[in-house]
């Protein structure tokens, strides 16, 4: 066994990765802007979203760039992929903006959520979001049917995260505004199989935090966990949740802006029910963090950016191996020579070691152009430790007809030892 863990260690140590682009977005109408994660099927293709672009540039809301998609991107030989627009949104009544990932069901379907659009008009006279299914069809065709237009009363309006199923098929997701009225705080839902849209919290801008922009995460005896990015102690700067089976949800922790703040991520959980997320920063001397917090309460950051070589602004959230190393990016930094200074962003890997600390190895920096560049998503995970993951920007230099300077991309960093 003492060998089996020095030649484990080993490989650890040796482990590198190669980075590629495995598709540019042209905008129209193959989509564009991608800022949430991916998901892989059985057979190693890759399923997102676009915020924009899409067939229907004209549509309401899109600004002349699309309103969004959804996508396939299918491994061909010779390592490249093949993308296919599954769903082109046209903004009223079906959305726009579908600024989270996906999640499957046992039969096929993609479930997700448009930030705005939608066959409801809200307090602000525009459709406030959606929650959407796509389905295969037995010609190959996909179709899409939206399960709830938001309201932004009691149900809550401006959905901006991933949704996730429990055992029975039901969908739990937040908004970011509604409840109680125009000026609620966000809630917390679920969706029954038939589709019928129960609110299960009402989130009040008191202890118990406003406005989840993160998706929540489910353990296996039926409690939910979150956070929020305002709203929770005397400095308003957001909240760690628990909403548990009984329909109570308590406070964990209330971030203290002088120690961390908010966050727009969701968290994940070890195996001794630490939770961890990340802090983006305030876009001054504070550049982000990773935090851990404990079941007794007790919050650690585990390691603080320095905007250089490191990078700054950790926007989404993170995964973990089977070691419990954490990996993620950082939107922003690393090169500082890409974006005129603020450097487009790295793919980061965040290693426990054995005197207790942490640390933290860059596996790829972004350069901008053709490389890509923003990344805003978590990434993802093969069973072989792959990477996967979008930026925001890079890509083709001219899309959508010649009005922005790039579209974005869907990246791979792949092990090798």
């Amino acid at each position: 066994m003492l060998v089996l863990a020095v030649i484990a260690a080993h490989a650890a140590q040796a482990q590198t990765y190669a980075y590629s682009v495995l598709y540019r977005f042209r905008g129209n109408p193959d989509g564009a802007a991608p800022e949430a994660g991916l998901i892989l099927d059985s057979s190693g293709n890759l399923y997102g979203t676009t915020t924009s672009g899409g067939k229907y540039k004209d549509c309401p809301e899109g600004f002349g760039n699309g309103c969004g998609t959804v996508f396939q991107l299918k491994p061909l030989a010779g390592n490249t992929w093949k993308e296919t627009v599954l769903y082109s949104f046209k903004g009223d009544p079906d959305g726009v903006g579908p600024f989270a990932g996906l999640v499957w069901d046992g039969l096929g379907s993609l479930y997700g959520t448009t930030a705005e659009g939608g066959a409801s008009s809200c307090f602000d006279s525009n459709p406030c979001g959606t929650v959407f299914r796509v389905t295969r069809e037995s010609n190959g065709t996909w179709r899409e049917k939206v399960l709830h237009s938001f309201t932004e009363n009691n149900d809550g309006g401006y959905p901006r995260a991933n949704l996730i199923h429990d055992p029975a098929g039901n969908l739990y997701g937040t908004t970011s505004t509604g409840g109680d009225s125009f000026n609620g705080y966000g809630t917390m839902f679920k969706i029954s199989r038939a589709g019928v849209l129960t609110t299960l919290y009402t989130f009040t801008d008191g202890a118990d935090g406003a406005t989840s922009e993160a998706g929540i995460l489910r353990d296996s005896s039926g409690n939910y966990y979150g956070t929020t990015s305002s709203g929770g102690g005397s400095s308003h700067n957001g909240t760690v949740f628990k909403f548990d089976a009984a329909g109570t949800l308590t406070t964990l922790y209330a971030f203290d802006w002088g120690v961390v703040g908010g966050s727009e991520a969701g968290v994940i959980m070890d195996k001794s029910g630490n939770l961890y997320g990340t802090f983006p920063g305030d876009n001054g001397s504070d550049y982000g963090n990773i935090w851990q917090l404990s079941p007794s309460g007790n919050l650690t950051v585990l390691y603080s950016f320095t905007g250089g070589a490191d990078g700054r602004v950790p926007t989404d959230g993170l995964i973990m191996d089977e070691a419990g190393s954490l990996y993620g990016t950082a939107s922003f930094g690393g090169d500082k020579s890409c974006d005129s200074g603020s450097g487009c962003g790295v793919v980061y890997k965040l290693a426990h070691q054995s005197n207790g600390d942490w640390k933290l190895v860059v596996l790829h920096t972004f350069k901008g152009g053709s490389d890509g560049e923003v990344p805003y998503s978590t990434l993802l995970r093969d069973a072989v430790g792959n990477l996967y993951g979008t930026t925001v920007g890079g890509g083709y230099q001219h899309c959508v007809n010649q009005n922005e300077s790039s579209c974005g991309i869907v990246f791979r960093l792949s092990v090798s030892h």
